[in-house]
């Protein structure tokens, strides 16, 4: 008998097949086996056959049927009229893997004509999390928008092993950061330092905060979705303050407040210098609004005086993913980040 199971591999999602007569071994189909990025999820299995998706940035959607049996694989494009083979052939991927930094990796998607161009430099949250390069408008926008995109999966991200998040317990601000810093380090003379701009949510949003903090230089702007800022306060808001022992690695029984403070982006706001847009989703419980607003004061009170917007959105969460929300957020990220660099 066979278990077919989805899951993140690395800077990818595939599909495996696991024989439960077989000592349990793990492979995955064949049709993305050979898959450094995207997205494959099963839809539906019925008896030897299986129905995927996939999703990939510059390629949009597609269904393929799997037959077991005989390994044969059929596929088809989703919203096809779109035009994603003019918009693939203007782009492409490139793995950047660095093993110094906790084993990281990111994906490099740039234009094939230019190499002189802006840099949306692209962290995820979780911070257990993973980006796949899957479709994502927000992040097609800024492409046909004349940017290049560097996703980075830092360590602790999914699909790196279960050390890799063991390992970010109690030392975000610290491995994170210094992940994202390495991966940017191996671009050194492959793209336009000089025009990088951050973009994260939630512990993305802590991540740029620390880096636009921290290494104010560094980036012309930071696009900050639903941010935590302060991990000493977030304990005491949040729905999840399980999650602030965990990452801060404190015992529940005895939370060390000055320890949170001390790992959090706020105490490092004084020295930003990037122009900073955040998008604030009022019924958020996981990551209040108070944390992103506390960012914006503290900005408005730095020395650098940087230009700070603030826009929050009634009747969205954590994920900013209402229609009006996500694209206005989206749009106005694009606009942001162009005038910051000019």
């Amino acid at each position: 008998s066979t278990l077919l199971v989805n899951s993140v591999a690395r800077s990818s999602t595939k599909v495996y097949e696991v024989s439960l007569a077989n000592n349990n071994s793990i492979t995955p189909l064949e049709f993305c086996e050979s898959t450094q990025s995207g997205q494959w999820t099963i839809l539906d299995v019925r008896e030897d056959n299986v129905l995927v998706h996939k999703s990939e940035l510059l390629r949009g959607s597609s269904i393929a049927a799997h037959q077991l049996a005989t390994r044969a694989t059929s596929y088809w494009q989703v919203g096809s009229s779109f035009p994603f083979d003019d918009i693939s052939a203007m782009f492409s991927t490139e793995m950047i893997r660095v093993p110094s930094a906790h084993d990281s990796e990111a994906i490099y998607t740039k234009h094939n004509s230019d190499t002189n161009r802006p840099t949306v430099v692209i962290v995820h949250g979780g911070p257990h999390s993973t980006d796949t390069n899957g479709f994502a408008s927000a992040q097609l926008l800024y492409l046909l928008e004349g940017w290049n995109l560097f996703s980075i999966n830092y360590g602790g991200s999914l699909g790196f092993g279960q050390h890799r998040i063991q390992e970010l317990m109690g030392t975000v601000a610290t491995n994170d950061v210094g992940d994202c810093i390495a991966c940017i380090d191996s671009m050194k003379g492959k793209w336009n330092a000089d025009q990088l701009v951050i973009y994260g949510g939630s512990h993305g949003g802590f991540l740029a905060g620390h880096l636009t903090g921290r290494y104010p230089s560094l980036f012309k702007a930071a696009i900050i979705r639903n941010p935590v800022m302060n991990i000493a306060s977030a304990h005491y808001e949040t729905d999840i303050p399980d999650w602030t022992v965990a990452v801060t690695d404190i015992d529940e029984d005895n939370v060390d407040i000055a320890k949170m403070f001390s790992m959090s982006p706020i105490i490092h706001a004084p020295k930003v210098t990037a122009a900073t847009l955040l998008g604030i989703g009022l019924e958020d419980k996981r990551v209040l609004p108070a944390q992103g607003r506390s960012w914006y004061h503290a900005l408005k009170a730095a020395q650098a005086k940087p230009l700070v917007r603030m826009i929050e959105y009634p009747e969205n969460s954590h994920a900013l993913d209402g229609v009006h929300a996500s694209a206005d957020f989206a749009i106005r990220g694009v606009i942001f980040a162009s005038e910051a660099i000019q």
